[in-house]
């Protein structure tokens, strides 16, 4: 209802979420060749959410290593 992913359990509880909410009623999910998981506007065809820019432990071809300036995050890799 209010364009952020989510992902439920069979009891209908959230295991995941994108963790943003959007204006949008009207977007779906799309994964691409490159493997970047889209949530798109169906309105605007503008990206809502990338899973490229929200890296978790893992970087893949194409994905960015930079500064969100629009959020204040900084994407870095740190070893273990």
């Amino acid at each position: 209802r209010n364009g952020s992913l989510i992902l439920l359990d069979e009891r209908q509880d959230v295991i995941w979420s994108t963790g943003e909410t959007y204006t949008s009623k009207k977007c779906h999910a799309e994964l691409l060749d490159t493997g970047n998981l889209v949530v798109l506007d169906d309105v605007s065809g503008n990206a809502l959410w990338q899973s490229f820019e929200n890296l978790d432990n893992t970087l893949l071809p194409q994905s960015s290593l930079t500064y969100d300036t629009a959020h204040g995050k900084k994407r870095v890799l740190t070893t273990w």
